[in-house]
């Protein structure tokens, strides 16, 4: 069943120049519990015409329901949300899915991703750390330089509060 729900952004965090970090607010919804590594669906319209595009949840469960977008040239959506909405606005998200989660604990987790591709791992190791006291994480992170990393000052935190993890 293909059903969106009204909700409210409750915060937008700017990352780099082109991408941004979306909070909603789910209060009031048990719809949007959530696995580390899984996505959703936003939808709107834009000029006249609905637009729908899966984003990868950035947060915990504990933090909230985020997304990180980035901005892409021609990109209707991607536009809309960096550059056009406020807090407080709505926007229809379909509950959460995907597959891209882990099953089991580990004691080493190895994320391997690029640009925009960190909002899923993020979400995962952030999880992972914060739910065990053993695992280990090993980051490989390509960006084009410095000024493009996403969540640039989420991982310095995670690598200052765990530094031999």
């Amino acid at each position: 069943m293909n059903s969106f729900f009204s909700l409210p952004i409750k915060s937008i965090k700017r990352l780099t120049k082109d991408s941004v970090q979306l909070s909603f607010d789910t209060e009031n919804s048990s719809d949007f519990n959530f696995i580390a590594g899984q996505y959703i669906t936003v939808k709107s319209i834009i000029n006249g015409t609905e637009e729908r595009r899966a984003y990868s949840i950035c947060s915990t469960l504990d933090e909230g329901l985020a997304i990180g977008v980035k901005l892409v040239e021609g990109g209707k959506m991607s536009t809309f949300l960096t550059k056009d909405v406020s807090v407080g606005d709505t926007l229809d998200i379909m509950p959460p899915s995907g597959n891209f989660t882990l099953s089991t604990k580990n004691n080493h987790i190895v994320g391997i991703c690029a640009g925009s591709g960190i909002t899923p791992i993020l979400s995962i190791i952030k999880s992972e750390l914060n739910s065990s006291t053993t695992s280990k994480v090993t980051l490989i992170y390509s960006n084009r330089n410095s000024s493009t990393v996403m969540f640039k000052i989420d991982l310095v935190e995670l690598e200052e509060k765990y530094p031999d993890r």
